[in-house]
């Protein structure tokens, strides 16, 4: 992810990307200098990490507690450890976040992977998520959930008064211990949820809500899920994503003095340098 600052409409920039030793490290946290990368990727986790300085919001869980913010809530069985792993027996029970602004207008992905069959879900609701209860009562918002092995499912939930309803879905099989992110796209009256980016996205307009606070991650009874981070970025201006061409590779060509002494040799000998690859 590269993150670009203020462009005029219907301005090309030019990227260029240098190439370095394999030896080099060119990793770094700063999010000013060097290359970031997901923190469950590096030798201690989130030490290359530089998403906090790239999106609007971003939270990878490092430690052992809830990062500023976040609380569990009703019958949150889970834990934290270098990542927020939600379990619980009861549906709609995770981790809950309230935001001094709107959630509108954004695309919210999570990196999480299934070690115990059952939904996962990512959460824009207009209060806190609450598990427990018969029937289990909702924050009333939107839901983007991937469910299940083998036969499983992802979609886009709607939650008023604890009922749910299924705006749209598709099957999904997926697989234990493989990392997904699942994604969900609000800009009121639109929704969409993508799974990897790019597996089948799911498009609905619903207009109940224009404006959702919380944020929240949560599970179904008995599931288990492990979040390795959680990011809010914003939509592209106007809605419409930047068009990208790759040129060619231009290699650089180093620079050479040669000084040459004559001596002994006739006057006016004519000195010749041969460059060849590897010389």
């Amino acid at each position: 992810w590269l993150k670009l600052y203020s462009i005029p409409a219907s301005t090309s920039i030019t990227i260029y990307i240098g190439f370095a030793s394999k030896t080099t490290n060119l990793l770094s946290n700063s999010g000013t200098t060097g290359i970031g990368e997901a923190p469950q990727l590096s030798p201690t986790y989130g030490e290359y990490d530089d998403g906090a300085s790239v999106f609007n919001n971003y939270w990878n869980f490092a430690g052992t507690s809830l990062p500023s913010g976040w609380t569990e809530t009703a019958h949150f069985t889970g834990s934290i450890n270098n990542g927020v792993t939600l379990t619980s027996s009861y549906n709609f029970a995770g981790i809950t976040q309230n935001s001094a602004s709107s959630y509108s207008n954004v695309i919210v992905d999570a990196c999480a992977e299934e070690t115990s069959h059952q939904a996962f879900e990512i959460g824009l609701s207009q209060a806190e998520a609450i598990g427990g209860g018969n029937p289990t009562p909702i924050a009333n918002g939107y839901w983007f959930q991937i469910d299940g092995i083998g036969t499983g499912w992802y979609g886009i939930i709607k939650t008023v008064s604890s009922s749910n309803t299924i705006l749209k879905n598709n099957t999904f099989n997926n697989a234990l211990n493989t990392p997904y992110i699942l994604s969900g796209y609000f800009a009121s009256p639109y929704l969409e949820e993508t799974v990897n980016y790019n597996i089948d996205p799911l498009s609905v307009s619903d207009s109940t809500f224009s404006s959702l606070q919380y944020l929240s991650l949560t599970v179904w009874t008995g599931a288990e899920w492990t979040v390795h981070w959680l990011r809010v970025r914003a939509y592209p201006p106007n809605g419409v994503m930047p068009s990208v061409s790759f040129g060619s590779a231009v290699p650089t060509v180093p620079t050479y003095t040669v000084t040459f002494t004559e001596s002994g040799l006739p006057s006016g000998t004519t000195w010749y340098v041969n460059l060849s690859n590897g010389q």
